[in-house]
């Protein structure tokens, strides 16, 4: 891991912002994430949300099959 004083100040935002998106987008709970991350404000966090939206589609995509009649 590259420590914040190692690179100025946009390239470390730059990557932080990809890890974050990378743990968002695998699944990991806003909550979680911001806790890795040391992230005193949720609403810090919460930027990330609509990365999160994509597993909320695909499980009302898995209850919309289970609940739709059969078609013989």
């Amino acid at each position: 891991m590259i420590a914040p004083e190692d690179v100025d100040g946009r390239k470390h935002m730059c990557c932080s912002h990809a890890h974050t998106s990378h743990l968002v987008s695998s699944g990991l709970s806003l909550p979680i994430v911001g806790r890795l991350l040391g992230h005193t404000n949720p609403s810090t966090t919460q930027r990330y949300a609509h990365l999160a939206d994509d597993p909320l589609r695909q499980a009302a995509e898995v209850m919309e099959r289970k609940l739709s009649p059969q078609k013989s």
